[in-house]
Parts: C-alpha cells; structure tokens; sequence
C-alpha cells in the first residue's frame, strides 16, 4: 500500500513476476491513470499484468509492505503525508500477522482498478498467505 509509484522498482517486480510471484497492491484513486501510464512505458505485458492485483482507497492511510520475508510500514505526519524518513520493519511472526491483518482491513475495504486490456475477474478476496510459523 504505497501513495506514489516508485519507478525505479517497476523493473524489479516485472523481474519479480517472471520469476513467479505475484502482487497485490493499494493506491490512492488517482492512481488509475498513472497506472495505464507505467503500463506503456514499461511494456508491461498481460501476462504481468494478471499477477498483479490492485485496488485502490480515496487516499493512503499508510504506506506498506506485507511479503513472505518481512513486512514494514511507514506512517503519517501531522499534514497528513506519508512520512518517508521513518520506517518501522520486522520478521518477527507476530509483527508480520499484524502487518498482515492491516494489510487485510485495507484490502477489503479498497475498490479493485479495472485493467482495461483483461478480462474483469469476479474473484477479489484477500489472499496473502502467511507462513505456518506465523
């Protein structure tokens, strides 16, 4: 769950996605068109683009990363802007089923992005998994 897009980490998780993972990820609403932006100038393909799930929120409440090696959060500061000066991260289980848990309240809350160029699937749940130490 992030407010911006980071560009320099867009050829990392096509990388990412080659090499099997898949993601899942919450943006602001005005994200949409940024989205179909990167989409061009990265030549992302569909085949990419199905191991991506985003939905997005009228804003970010917090910025975030949930993933099977650690999880970490960023928060916000008094005008209400994320705060990129401050990371809180950890692998601990119950720090990563926190984070986790978050992540879900979030996601089940969020409206999925409609991706032009595939089909629109019905199936939306929440499906991060967690490890059996967690």
């Amino acid at each position: 769950m992030v407010d911006t897009v980071i560009h320099s980490m867009v050829p990392q998780v096509i990388d990412n996605i080659r090499s099997g993972a898949a993601f899942k990820l919450i943006f602001p609403y005005n994200y949409e068109e940024e989205f179909t932006r990167l989409v061009d100038e990265y030549a992302i393909t569909d085949e990419c683009l199905r191991a991506i799930e985003i939905r997005t929120l009228p804003s970010v409440p917090v910025y975030m990363g949930v993933t099977d090696a650690g999880c970490w959060f960023k928060l916000p500061d008094f005008e209400g802007n994320i705060d990129h000066s401050v990371i809180i991260a950890g692998k601990y289980p119950i720090f990563s089923r926190w984070c986790h848990d978050l992540y879900a309240y979030y996601w089940e809350r969020a409206k999925p992005l409609m991706i032009p160029r595939l089909p629109v699937s019905d199936k939306y749940e929440y499906s991060l998994t967690r490890s059996k130490e967690q």
